[in-house]
């Protein structure tokens, strides 16, 4: 088995799910756990909570889900496959004091999907290829990865982050809150984009470009695509870099 690395998160509560007077609340156990899984035919990934999730993409058909956590919780995670889905969550009203360990190891020859919200982390541990993506991250989700993808969908909300770097032919991406999409290491043939709020993307355009910016939102773009549409208001900016 290869190593595996403990990602922990240190704090006094953590409390997920849908909060009410009926919270359970655990001390994080001392001792790590792994439990492996036997799920087939997904292409969607969705998590939420607080887990880290690390994604490898096989060249072969190998299918594969492994948790890692604090020995006390694995009986409050739930994993469920809806149709070619994989969801990840805790139970609901739990609370967690502690050193929290919630990590997710997925092996998959394809992803179409990805849904990220909460705190949850998610982590490509190699480079993603697929025809088409559609990527939702919300709350304070994470995504890091590299990519090489013809068609993709991205809509970010809340305090969302998210760091791509590879090839997209289209993107359609859709910003809004205090969200960002970095950096310029990600080469966009055809972006249509919207951003709203405080949202922020930097990224690299190679061919044409399509943006509509509201608020104090800002599009910090590399290359020399022809602007076929610009549309601003309020103190949102589009800054041409070099």
């Amino acid at each position: 088995m290869r190593k595996r690395v403990i990602y922990v998160w240190s704090l006094a509560v953590l409390v997920l799910g849908m909060g009410s007077c009926d919270n359970e609340t655990l001390e994080a156990s001392e001792q790590i756990s792994e439990r492996t899984y036997a799920y087939s035919d997904f292409s969607g990934v969705s998590v939420t909570s607080a887990f880290k999730v690390f994604i490898t993409f096989s060249t072969s058909e190998e299918e594969n889900v492994v948790i890692r956590s604090n020995e006390n919780l694995q009986d409050k995670i739930v994993v469920e496959q809806q149709g070619g889905v994989l969801n990840f969550d805790l139970e609901k009203n739990t609370g967690i004091r502690g050193d929290v360990v919630l990590n997710v190891y997925i092996t998959t020859p394809n992803l179409n999907l990805l849904n990220v919200s909460g705190v949850s982390e998610v982590v490509f541990e190699n480079k993603l290829t697929a025809q088409s993506l559609e990527m939702n991250v919300s709350d304070s989700g994470n995504v890091f990865g590299e990519l090489e993808v013809e068609s993709m969908r991205l809509n970010l909300r809340g305090t969302s982050d998210v760091s791509l770097f590879g090839r997209v032919d289209t993107l359609q991406a859709k910003l809004d809150t205090s969200s960002d999409l970095k950096d310029y290491d990600l080469q966009v043939d055809n972006l249509e984009i919207e951003l709203q709020g405080l949202s922020e993307t930097y990224i690299t355009v190679n061919g044409t470009l399509h943006v509509d910016a509201s608020g104090t939102s800002r599009l910090n773009y590399k290359g020399d695509p022809a602007v076929v549409q610009q549309t601003l208001s309020g103190l949102a900016k589009v800054v041409h870099a070099h």
